[in-house]
């Protein structure tokens, strides 16, 4: 009997243990989407900067689609190269993007942004990054700002942009 009364011991101590690690596990395991899309969006702003179209393109689905106007890859590559020439030598800002984990595997994220010409203010918005709102009354006294929405998949272990939507705030 003292053997049984062990065994259901450890039987609770083994299930009490797991039923408290679960909800830790899924959450360490959203964290780390989560800071998985803020570098993919950190890189994706490296790439624009640099004027990497190509690689830009990479970060999306083979049915990527940009809105308005239902831009698919190659017609969104034109209209990057046209910006990017309007633009010359430049740096995008932007606020800490929110994530949203909706479905396993499905994400969207929203974040407002500037493309500055380069030598135009960009220091006193750092200070904002964790701030968005503080972020977009500091930009708007300065410059036109626009608010990408992003519809996101995962695809193995990377995550890929499936549907970009830009719109003008000001």
């Amino acid at each position: 009997m003292n053997g049984m009364n062990i065994f259901y011991k450890s039987y609770f101590s083994v299930l009490f243990f797991v039923i408290l690690m679960v909800p830790v596990l899924i959450s360490c395991s959203q964290g780390d989407d989560v800071t998985a899309i803020r570098e993919l969006i950190a890189d994706g702003v490296q790439l624009a900067e640099q004027k990497n179209i190509s690689d830009l393109m990479d970060l999306g689905t083979d049915s990527f689609v940009a809105l308005p106007g239902e831009l698919d890859k190659r017609t969104a590559k034109a209209h990057l190269w046209r910006m990017f020439r309007y633009y010359d030598q430049f740096n995008i800002m932007y606020p800490q993007p929110v994530v949203l984990l909706n479905k396993p595997g499905k994400a969207t994220v929203s974040f407002p942004f500037l493309v500055l010409r380069k030598g135009q203010f960009k220091n006193s918005l750092k200070q904002f990054y964790e701030e968005p709102e503080k972020w977009l009354r500091e930009a708007g006294k300065n410059a036109d700002l626009y608010n990408l929405d992003l519809e996101m998949v995962k695809e193995g272990r990377s995550w890929k942009i499936h549907r970009a939507i830009l719109d003008r705030i000001t």
